[in-house]
């Protein structure tokens, strides 16, 4: 394999790169080197994650089989009480220089708050509130505290604790109703999610692959949630469907395609098996109308029609 140095040599001799260019070439290698290096997981970084699953798992079972025992204090401290030893933990190994370190502590504050808000749902089940309001409860809670997290942290894992936690207010606002409302719901984690496209596309939610990747699940999941409310919500996702896939080929973005076709693939399979008492002359149908789509995409690629009227 031709080294850089060996690249930079016949350059050089062939009058292509000076002396300064060189020294640039090399000084942007060893840095790029240096970050892929930092990126990779170390021995260190599994071994904390490793340890604070073992911690998780310790705590589950501790509060397993003494929750009937414990006073409603206590049972609010062994949830709540790990959770902020987690985002101390956390703040301590962020502060690392090690990056394996410092990926752990964004892990252990997603755990963190994971804790808080399971304690936060304890408090409410022991002041006898009402479900709805338990829901709603964790639900603020959650946001409060992975909203701050990512704020002074942007990583994945707190993307993930924010989605989360949007994901639980969406419930929570759909448990509002005397029945559980999946239109309330579904609109809610839909807008969540359109929201979360717009802030990622505009540069303003990061890191972009998860948050890209999470908004548009809420928007997919969201607009199918809704559908199953009524015959009349049903539109939604196929609405969705198309907002994402026309989004996907705006942005060059890979994501919001496959999302957009597995919405359309749960959404068909949904309207079909609700609606048509023979499906198997609506999967007929669709096999053909697919397989024609399928001819039609494969012959625009073969003949590639708008080069021939641009020749």
């Amino acid at each position: 394999m031709v080294s850089v140095e060996d690249h930079l040599r016949q350059w050089s001799e062939a009058g292509i790169v000076d002396a300064v260019t060189s020294e640039r070439i090399r000084s942007f290698e060893r840095s790029r080197r240096a970050t892929t290096a930092a990126e990779r997981p170390s021995v260190l970084e599994i071994l904390v994650y490793l340890g604070v699953a073992v911690i998780g798992v310790g705590v589950f079972i501790l509060v397993s089989i003494s929750w009937e025992d414990l006073e409603e204090w206590a049972r609010v401290a062994v949830t709540a009480g790990p959770g902020l030893f987690a985002l101390l933990v956390g703040q301590v190994m962020r502060s690392s220089q090690v990056p394996g370190l410092q990926r752990g502590g964004q892990m252990a504050w997603l755990a963190g708050s994971a804790l808080l808000t399971g304690g936060a749902t304890v408090v409410g089940v022991n002041s006898d509130w009402a479900d709805e309001n338990v829901a709603l409860g964790a639900a603020i809670t959650a946001l409060a505290i992975t909203l701050p997290l990512w704020a002074i942290a942007p990583s994945h894992p707190q993307i993930i604790g924010l989605a989360a936690a949007l994901f639980l207010l969406s419930t929570a606002l759909g448990s509002r109703q005397d029945e559980f409302s999946f239109a309330a719901a579904g609109i809610s984690l839909m807008a969540f999610g359109w929201a979360g496209v717009l802030l990622v596309e505009r540069g303003v939610l990061v890191p972009p692959v998860s948050a890209r990747a999470l908004s548009a699940v809420a928007v997919g999941f969201g607009a199918f949630w809704a559908a199953q409310e009524a015959a009349g919500y049903e539109p939604l996702a196929f609405i969705a469907a198309a907002g994402l896939l026309a989004l996907g080929i705006w942005r060059s973005t890979f994501m919001y395609v496959v999302a957009g076709v597995a919405l359309v693939f749960l959404a068909l399979i949904s309207t079909i098996t609700r609606h048509i008492d023979e499906p198997s002359a609506a999967a007929a149908a669709l096999i053909l109308l697919g397989a024609l789509l399928v001819a039609v995409v494969l012959g625009l690629a073969r003949w590639q029609p708008w080069k021939r009227a641009t020749a």
